[in-house]
């Protein structure tokens, strides 16, 4: 899961099309004043994720109404959700660049007596095992870690095999998986 380079074997999964399906789901169901919360932008995998929210927002003719970047953990999401509500910042809609960031963003959320998916609707990425069992359970992409590994290994031995064959990458699409924490935004 390396950033691809030219002649290196790869297998990855697309980031920028799982960050395009989370704000593609938010647009869908209406959101239009959507927050984003990435990981560190240094990395490979957050910043494609974030340009992926971006794209599917400038299609749609929509920009962020705020952006907070965070170090992937819970406790870096409930700081960085805690500091986004402190702004005053109208959202209803909250992409969250991992579901470690989001677990700290639903408890900033509900700290301040916000419901999901009534006053605000949050998507993940990952899809880890207790996505499913949060109250209410995450929307979000998952990753099929694996057939990640899977394919990594037949690139291994393909590299073992044939040490003097083209090396190529091999881009895995991740799916989106919605459950109880997004809805259509409320009536004003």
């Amino acid at each position: 899961d390396a950033e691809p380079q030219p002649g290196w074997a790869v297998a990855s999964i697309d980031q920028f099309t799982g960050g395009r399906l989370a704000a593609q789901h938010l647009i869908q169901l209406g959101h239009r004043q959507i927050a984003l919360l990435s990981g560190p932008l240094s990395w490979y995998d957050a910043l494609l994720r974030h340009q992926g929210w971006l794209s599917a927002l400038q299609q749609a003719g929509l920009t962020p109404v705020a952006t907070m970047e965070s170090d992937w953990t819970p406790a870096g999401g409930y700081r960085a959700t805690a500091k986004l509500l402190e702004t005053g910042t109208p959202f209803t809609g909250l992409l969250v660049a991992n579901d470690q960031m989001a677990l700290g963003a639903l408890r900033a959320l509900h700290q301040r007596g916000l419901q999901l998916p009534r006053d605000v609707s949050v998507v993940g990425f990952d899809d880890i095992p207790e996505a499913a069992f949060l109250e209410p359970p995450l929307t979000t992409i998952r990753q099929d870690f694996s057939l990640l590994a899977q394919r990594s290994l037949d690139q291994l031995k393909a590299c073992i095999d044939q040490p003097n064959a083209p090396r190529h990458l091999t881009m895995l699409v991740p799916e989106l998986i919605v459950r109880s924490s997004t809805a259509a935004p409320r009536k004003p």
